[in-house]
């Protein structure tokens, strides 16, 4: 069975050098981008004031959709010492990038 893959991509630059790594991510894993600046997500708040807002329609549809989740955010990280990008270790230019895997299973624990 393939790993269905998504990047979600939390940078305020949509054109900055993670947004660019991330496109680069997906030629290279074949996977899609959730732009986190296309969403209405609001704080989070005890009297659930936000509830109209997008984020339980976002992580439903991440949680259903995809077998491996992808985080790319600002960072202050660098290339590794042969100069290649270590994704395992998060390191990919100035961009934070963390990948985490089995959230079929982890959904399943909260259904």
């Amino acid at each position: 069975m393939k790993t269905r893959k998504v990047v979600i991509l939390g940078s305020s630059r949509g054109d900055g050098e993670t947004r660019q790594k991330v496109d680069a991510l997906k030629t290279l894993l074949h996977c899609e981008i959730i732009d986190l600046q296309e969403y209405r997500i609001s704080f989070y708040d005890y009297q659930n004031t936000n509830h109209d807002d997008d984020f339980v329609g976002l992580m439903k549809n991440i949680i259903e959709g995809y077998d491996a989740l992808i985080f790319a955010t600002p960072g202050g990280l660098t290339r590794n010492r042969s100069g290649d990008y270590d994704l395992s270790q998060g390191e990919v230019g100035n961009s934070n990038i963390r990948h985490f895997t089995r959230l079929r299973t982890l959904s399943s624990d909260y259904s």
